[in-house]
Formats: C-alpha cells, structure tokens, sequence
C-alpha cells in the first residue's frame, strides 16, 4: 500500500503530467476553454506535488491530497471533451480510463488519512 508522499510523486502522477504536457503542445495556437482548464489543472497539480510532505500536519495532508485529488478529477472529467484534431497516445479513454483508476486509489489514501485524523480526535 501506497504512503501519501508516494502516491502523489509516483510514476502515475508522471504520467499524468506528462499527457497534459503533450495535450498543451499539440494545442498551441488553439482558444478552447477546455484546453486552457486542462492546463491549469495541470500547474495546480505540479504545485500540489512540490508542497505536499510527509512531515506537515495531517490536517494540512488531508487538505492539501483533498485539492491533489480534486485536480486529477478535473483533469478526467475534461478529457473527454479535448479536440478530435488532437492525436494522443495513448488515446483518450485508455487515458480517461486510467485515471479513473488513479482517481480512485487517491481517495482510498483520502479516506486513510481521514480515518487517522478521525482516530487521533478520539484518543484526545
């Protein structure tokens, strides 16, 4: 089982960045809203990795994996509505699919990490 800090500097999280970096390369020159949101969900989730540690409060991990999550949902409700002209690979559902997926197993570690909060609330 996946730690926090694991998950979110993970090889999935990568692989997630590394699609939106190609979405907004193949989408230079286009004003499409959806591409726009798609790249900033993008910077939001690098932000989030670089601030999220082991070590801060686990309130402030909740929180900060909470807006992790949250990114990566945007990023999967929108894929769907990218431009056909646009050639990804992999394709859009595989990739929609996998996030899916992603998306899932975050909010298993959500729930974790507000399992142990809720514990911790109980002992004091």
């Amino acid at each position: 089982m996946y730690n926090s800090f694991e998950l979110i500097h993970s090889k999935h999280t990568f692989k997630l960045q590394k699609y939106v970096h190609a979405i907004l390369v193949q989408s230079n020159g286009y004003d499409n809203s959806i591409l726009n949101d798609i790249g900033k969900c993008g910077l939001n989730l690098a932000s989030e990795m670089l601030e999220f540690h082991e070590q801060d409060e686990l309130v402030k991990q909740i929180k900060s994996l909470e807006r992790f999550t949250f990114y990566v949902a945007k990023i999967m409700a929108l894929l769907p509505h990218i431009p056909k002209d646009i050639h990804l690979f992999p394709c859009v559902d595989e990739m929609s699919n996998w996030s899916h997926r992603f998306y899932y197993v975050l909010q298993q570690e959500h729930a974790r990490k507000q399992g142990q909060y809720e514990n911790l609330r109980k002992l004091n």
